[in-house]
């Protein structure tokens, strides 16, 4: 949908999606806060409880405390700009994949009676898709955003690792869901001049 448009009206769109999807982020955030957080344990991730899987939608908007939506919302912001660049057809359909990849690996690997909240799995699953999407697409432009992003982000693979109250199972799930967004996805037709 988006591929075609002028490189300004992709940017426009890409910024208001991500902008948006930041905003429905707070606004939880707010409602959450006045509740008392108790929409954390209400709608986040219960690992293996069956019915906890529809919360693998609900979990990526709420998180647990200021510091925690506020560490989240600068790669958020970026990531998810640079992911909905190119289409926001594909955009929809990675944040949809990362969004279960990442949920599923919580629901499926993280200790029971823990809850998980929290938009990092997505964050993630964005990264792993900006990361590789330039190579399997042979757009050298993107190969270098990928690699840009990839050096900037380098700290982040820490969070990959088991440490006690991080989710690093939504983390590694929803990395590997982006990767397999950026070959699945990949532009299948070949390039102008390439």
């Amino acid at each position: 949908m988006t591929g075609s448009m002028p490189r300004r009206n992709r940017a426009v769109y890409a910024a208001i999606t991500v902008l948006g999807i930041l905003i429905i982020v707070w606004l939880v955030q707010f409602a959450n806060v006045a509740d008392h957080y108790r929409l954390d344990p209400e709608f986040g991730i219960r690992p293996h409880l069956v019915s906890s899987l529809p919360d693998i939608l609900s979990a990526p908007l709420l998180h647990l405390s200021w510091t925690h939506i506020e560490g989240n919302s600068g790669p958020l912001i970026v990531l998810g700009f640079l992911a909905a660049f190119r289409s926001l057809a594909k955009f929809a359909a990675v944040t949809a994949v990362v969004m279960l990849t990442s949920g599923l690996a919580v629901w499926l690997t993280a200790p029971a009676g823990s809850v998980t909240v929290g938009a990092s799995g997505v964050i993630f699953g964005w990264f792993g898709y900006v990361m590789v999407r330039g190579f399997f697409d042979h757009r050298v432009s993107d190969m270098v955003i990928g690699v840009l992003v990839a050096l900037y982000y380098l700290s982040v693979f820490v969070l990959l690792l088991p440490a006690p109250g991080l989710s690093w199972q939504g983390h590694l799930g929803g990395l590997l869901g982006g990767v397999l967004c950026g070959w699945a996805l990949r532009n299948r037709e070949p390039r102008a001049g390439t």
